[in-house]
């Protein structure tokens, strides 16, 4: 009985389909080389536009930044010339001021 029982089971095995799954421990390597990637500028991401694992080429846009720091220091470095243009404007007329 237990003879036909285990030979059942063997053949039930042989034709269903079933997942394993196996934990040994292993190294992950990359295939190529190795390179860091790093943004050109500081910021928070505010869109990804690849999808994980996706191959992509050298140059490529991968995400784009929030741009709201930088208007920012935009707007502050666009007033910062119009005040030392203003200066510059003030030091012209003194100095035609003392002809």
């Amino acid at each position: 009985m237990i003879l036909l029982l285990q030979r059942f089971v063997i053949a039930l095995a042989s034709v269903l389909k079933y997942k394993v799954t196996v934990k040994a421990p292993a190294k992950v390597r990359p295939l190529g080389e190795v390179r860091l990637v790093q943004a050109a500028a500081n910021g928070k991401i505010a869109s990804i536009l690849v999808r994980e694992n996706q191959v992509v080429s050298s140059g490529q846009v991968i995400a784009k930044l929030d741009n709201i720091i930088v208007q920012s220091q935009k707007r502050q470095l666009l007033a910062s010339i119009e005040q030392i243009e203003q200066q510059l404007n003030n030091y012209g007329k003194n100095i035609w001021g003392l002809h």
